[in-house]
């Protein structure tokens, strides 16, 4: 993979060069028209030499470019050194970003506009002088001043007849005011501030400390109040006012009184606001123009302004244009009039046009151009006015056609990627769509290239990734959340995860977005379908617990709610209850719940034959589901069924068998219409179950039924007790156990027979009998023989001094109960243990969970989780046990993960149980490893990650063996597959950790050689400046360039460069190797050492050390002007940084350095000591 970006990275140099090679021929062809246009034009190449010059310049510095051709700027014009114009074009060349300023020089004492454009070679600049612009905005600025001075004397003059005049008693402190209070402050004349304290407390609180010093400064100084500041009128609001008073002084030299007038100036401050808004406004305007700013009219009939800069680009005078505005439509080239034309007429109802085309320029030469109108309206929405900018956009234009080759070659990598890639530019439009996206979407990459995000998937703005696809272009890396997606015109349909960062160019600017979508719609369908299991195992939890102790008199209802409640999860639009009837012959609807839009006529399905639609019947007899996705796919046996489907408007149906104790009494089913239905296996189980739960209920209802009607004529047991609790008779005892027999009890109190505690209840409600004459029904329990009973006791006054007392046995009833709030619990927990499984994506946490729960839910001795690696290899990886029995935490029990398949003949969906350890025949293979584990019982099921066995789950009894259950293992296999999930979605996420680590160290190295990047040096550079700005120590950096390193590359070739290079690198990094050093490549053939708490000395000493390596290397160079082998030259800085120096200036004093060591000579190294 190094051999493969190596190669690629060289791909994009050579380009490069090719663009440069193209963009000097394209110089040396435009000189003519360069020598004719009006500004400066100057190029200067990366030794500060004098490339090339126009005539205009030649005229301004009255000296033959000739004389100036191959001289170093600052060495003939001294003057400009430490000037905004040296500093700027040093910051274009090291940062390689265009600057763009506006400068006074001391040579020729003129104003310039300055455009500086760095590249591989050297500066472009183009210079404009703007004298005559800086003259008019000084005049501008004049009359601004007088203006406002104006403003002010005029607005004081215009309210001397609306002020409030007062007069303060300074040492009494008391205010007396003149007559207008009330029409300027709104407060009248007696209800005014009397002290100078409660007349601040009116001012605003922010006005209050400055009023307060000025009045206090006036009174120490003895001189006049001038102050302007905000007081609340009586109606709350605050009104700007100017206070103007003269002092008055005693005899003896101090203030005596103040007197003077307040102004209401609230219009004239607002006039200021109003006037600095306009200010800002025309600065705006100003500053725009620097390109091609017009406005005309709405038809183009006359242009009302065109700035300067149309001469340049369009060739033409502005002159030209105000006499024929229509001529710009004329110059653009025909192939694309046509479009423009149209596009303007299309897009005339919009506020703003923009587009590209292409000028014909007088000369014949061709221009690109880039167009932005807004469209202005009146207030009757009229179109009357057009503003537009036009950009010259021709050198974007030829350096984009020479990268596309470079875009093509990239584009192949890309679709090579089996993730979906996609690129935003700075305009938001898609650059790059790859193949993983069109299988993904359904759509060509031709029919989303070019378009903005909003324009082929509207959702996005809906789900929020649209406003993450802005902050990552502000610079942020953004994980966004999973989403769903449709795209109608594909039919695709899914979901996904993104995650978006900001796609930077080499010089480490934004240039767009770069985004990586993973298709996570399989991970979704399987999260849904558990989601859908987890709430039907809820609900059925919840029907489970509903039903246990619930009084006869609620059943029918909670059976009502509990079928609509299950036909609703089912998506079903008709549920029912049969129950099989008169030996099987005849099905009777005994329950419905009927969508609320459907009409189909259910009304003749309340009683069905058995015999008419034996096929189904005969399904539910054998006990089996009966699941018809269509009705037409009914078997030719199945006509009734059919047939009676069609007349209902049925599709497709679900029948499953209500069972109690295996016996058949009815059936429970759905029925969709006009639309097909699918259900899992595993959603018919869980119906299967519910289909339990409703046969135990209605055969408990129609038991308790008959067992009210058998109790009211010959209850089990019936006991006449006198009103102190003395056996009178007893009855029929049936099949109540009892502790004593009849003969026995007759003539004894119940304090002789039963225990104490039940006697005392007993007789507790025999009393209560009497009290309310009402029946009195009690539970307890009763041990007989040494086995404890439920029994049921009902009392009711038969005399006017005895009770009847009705006993009957419901230990079946308790059981039932117990058993299904068991059923309820164990959901219950499942749930639980599943919730917490998937919210966290830490294996140890997982595991922990996992085996905790199991052995909470089992109340077994010991669970573990056995995990296997790659390489089958083992360990207990996780494990719950009882304190008295040891932990096998972290143990190697089996060598690998075929012989635990062969101890436990494990396959896919099997699990393995051993009841008794001394007692399986013939002894299990693991046998003598789980006896000297002191296990009796074990229970294994295994954890499938596709054909690897991941790992087994594993419940271990040691106190004595069990019998286990089928439902034991059905849940230990259950949450196996939890187990595998999660743990499948742990590797994931670590993978992802680990992806995201390797890609943060490729974003800070130098891809060739393999030291820190540019970017990484501005961000180390900058956090040790914080650092040591704190402890306020010093920071030292060593600039290195190789010298004659272009002639080195012509001579031996790239490659050989490119090796170089590399051992230059780590040469220097062997040589500053302090853990807080950091070296970097920081251009072509530059590299920087950053060097924190060292001084200028310690730095000249790294400097020697890196010269001594680079000698070492003896690496040969025929063409070095200084030396047979490479050498490098060395600018050294150091400063100790404060709050007001900065990174920048530490590089420049560096690169200073550097400069002078070159320039001496090169194989040296120079100290900046300024």
């Amino acid at each position: 993979m190094s051999q493969s970006r190596e190669e690629l990275f060289e791909e994009v140099r050579q380009l490069r060069l090719r663009v440069a090679e193209l963009e000097t021929q394209l110089a040396a062809q435009s000189t003519p028209a360069v020598d004719r246009i009006t500004d400066g034009f100057l190029v200067i190449d990366r030794d500060w030499k004098i490339v090339y010059l126009n005539h205009y310049l030649e005229t301004v510095i009255d000296r033959p470019r000739i004389d100036l051709i191959g001289k170093n700027v600052w060495q003939e014009y001294p003057q400009l050194v430490d000037s905004d114009i040296y500093h700027n074009y040093h910051e274009a060349m090291l940062t390689g970003r265009p600057i763009h300023f506006e400068a006074f020089e001391q040579v020729f004492h003129r104003w310039w506009e300055i455009h500086v454009y760095p590249d591989a070679t050297g500066l472009s600049i183009f210079i404009k002088n703007i004298d005559e612009r800086k003259q008019i905005e000084t005049e501008q600025q004049a009359l601004l001043a007088e203006l406002t001075a104006l403003q002010a004397r005029y607005a004081v003059a215009d309210q001397v007849s609306h002020q409030v005049l007062y007069e303060w008693n300074v040492k009494a402190d008391q205010i007396l005011w003149g007559a207008n209070t009330e029409r300027i402050l709104g407060y009248p004349g007696p209800v005014m501030p009397q002290t100078l304290d409660q007349w601040l407390v009116l001012v605003h609180p922010d006005d209050r400390p400055l009023t307060r010093r000025t009045i206090e400064q006036s009174l120490a100084e003895c001189s006049c109040l001038r102050a302007e500041y905000r007081v609340r009128h009586d109606q709350g609001h605050y009104v700007w006012i100017s206070d103007q008073c003269q002092l008055l002084l005693h005899p003896d030299g101090s203030v005596d009184r103040a007197v003077g007038a307040i102004v209401d100036i609230t219009d004239r401050k607002q006039a200021e606001q109003t006037l600095r808004e306009q200010e800002e406004l025309f600065r705006q305007i100003t500053e725009t123009i620097q390109e091609v700013f017009f406005i005309c009219a709405a038809d183009y009939s006359q242009m009302f302004y065109i700035s300067p800069s149309y001469e340049s680009i369009w060739g033409r005078s502005c002159e030209s244009l105000y006499q024929n505005p229509a001529a710009w439509l004329d110059s653009i080239h025909p192939q694309d009039r046509n479009r423009v034309v149209v596009a303007l007429e299309q897009q005339a109802q919009a506020d703003s046009f923009s587009q590209e085309y292409r000028i014909i320029r007088p000369d014949g030469s061709i221009r690109w151009i880039f167009s932005r109108l807004s469209f202005i309206r009146n207030q009757s929405g009229e179109l009357y006015r057009i503003a537009g900018i036009a950009e010259d956009i021709t050198q974007r234009r030829q350096t984009q056609n020479a990268l596309n080759e470079l875009a093509e070659f990239n584009q192949h990598l890309i679709d090579s990627i089996q993730e979906g890639v996609i690129v935003y530019g700075l305009d938001f439009r898609y650059l790059v769509w790859n193949r993983a996206m069109e299988q993904m979407s359904g759509l060509r990459a031709s029919t989303v290239l070019g378009k903005r995000p909003l324009e082929v998937f509207p959702f996005l703005e809906e789900t929020g990734i649209y406003q993450l696809l802005l902050r990552s272009l502000a610079g942020e890396t953004i994980t966004a959340p999973d989403i769903y997606f449709h795209i109608p015109e594909t039919g695709k349909s899914g979901w996904t995860s993104a995650k978006f960062s900001p796609f930077r160019d080499a010089k480490g600017n934004i240039i767009g977005v770069i985004g990586i979508i993973h298709d996570i719609t399989h991970r979704k369908q399987v999260e849904q379908v558990l989601e859908h299991r987890h709430a039907f195992e809820r609900l059925l939890a919840q029907l489970s617990a509903e039903f246990i102790n619930l009084p006869l008199n609620d059943i029918d209802a909670h059976l009502q709610q509990g079928l609509q409640t299950i036909a609703t999860f089912a998506q079903a639009d008709w549920g029912w209850i049969y129950l099989y009837t008169n030996h099987e012959t005849v099905a009777t609807k005994i329950y419905e719940w009927v969508a609320p839009n459907i009409t189909s006529p259910l009304e003749n399905l309340s009683s069905l034959s058995m015999t008419t639609f034996a096929w189904s019947i005969e399904k539910m007899r054998q006990l089996q589901p009966l699941f018809v996705a269509d009705i037409a796919a009914l078997p030719p046996e199945a006509e009734a069924e059919r047939a009676s489907a069609r007349a209902i408007g049925a599709t497709s149906f679900l029948a499953v068998p209500l069972t109690y104790q295996g016996n058949l009494i009815g059936s429970l089913g759905f029925h969709t219409f006009g639309r097909s239905m699918s259900w899992s296996p595993e959603d018919i189980n869980l119906f299967m179950m519910v289909g339990t739960i409703f046969a135990g209920a209605i055969l408990r209802k129609q038991n308790e039924l008959t067992n009210q009607t058998v109790l009211q004529a010959i209850p089990d047991l019936m006991i006449r007790y006198d009103r102190k609790g003395v056996y009178l008779d007893m009855v029929n005892p049936g099949r109540i156990r009892l502790l004593k027999q009849k003969d026995e009890c007759i003539g004894k109190s119940l304090r002789e027979i039963f225990p104490p505690d039940l006697a005392e209840e007993r007789l507790y409600y025999i009393e209560k009998a009497f009290e309310t004459n009402t029946m009195q029904i009690y539970e307890y329990e009763i041990e007989v023989a040494g086995e404890i009973l439920h029994e049921e006791a009902r009392i009711i006054v038969s005399g006017t001094d005895d009770v009847l007392c009705m006993v009957r046995d419901i230990g079946d009833r308790k059981r039932a109960e117990q058993a299904l709030q068991q059923q309820a619990e164990r959901y219950k927990l499942i749930t639980e243990i599943t919730q917490n499984i998937h919210q966290s994506l830490e294996l140890s946490q997982i595991l922990d969970t996992t085996v905790t729960g199991i052995r909470q839910l089992l109340q077994t001795d010991r669970v573990i989780f056995y995990s296997f690696k790659d390489d089958c290899s083992g360990v207990v990886m996780a494990e719950s046990v009882s304190p008295e029995w040891p932990s096998l935490l972290g143990q190697t029990l089996f060598d690998s993960c075929s012989t635990i398949q062969q101890c436990f003949a494990l396959h896919k969906q099997t699990g393995h149980m051993i009841a008794d350890i001394h007692c399986t025949e013939p002894a299990p293979p693991c046998g003598a490893l789980l006896q000297n584990l002191q296990v009796k019982s074990n229970l294994v099921a295994p954890v499938w990650q596709g054909e690897f066995l991941r790992g087994v789950l594993m419940a271990q009894q040691c106190a004595e063996s069990r019998q286990w259950q089928p439902s034991d293992i059905d849940l230990l296999k259950q949450l196996a597959n939890q187990v595998a999930i999660a743990i499948y979605q742990s590797d994931l996420y670590q993978r992802l950790q680990s992806a995201n680590q390797e890609l943060q160290r490729l974003a800070s190295l130098d891809g060739l050689t393999q030291v820190a990047n540019r970017r990484h040096l501005d961000e180390y550079l900058a956090w040790q400046w914080q650092q040591l700005q704190r402890d306020g120590t010093p920071l030292s950096l060593i600039l290195c360039d190789v010298d004659a390193f272009k002639l080195y590359n012509d001579h031996y070739g790239h490659q050989a460069g490119d090796d170089c290079l590399k051992q230059i690198a780590q040469a220097i990094a062997q040589t500053v190797k302090r853990p807080s050093d950091l070296v970097a490549r920081y251009g072509g053939e530059e590299f920087a050492a950053v060097l924190p708490n060292t001084n200028l000395e310690g730095a000249r000493h790294v400097a020697l050390n890196i010269q001594t390596q680079i000698a070492q290397l003896h690496i040969p160079h025929a063409c070095s002007p200084v030396s047979d082998y490479i050498t490098l030259s060395m600018g050294i800085a150091s400063v100790t940084p404060t709050t007001t120096t900065t990174p920048k200036m530490l590089i420049a004093k560096a690169d200073q350095a550097l400069y002078a060591a070159k320039s001496q000579g090169r194989n040296a190294y120079c100290i900046n000591n300024d």
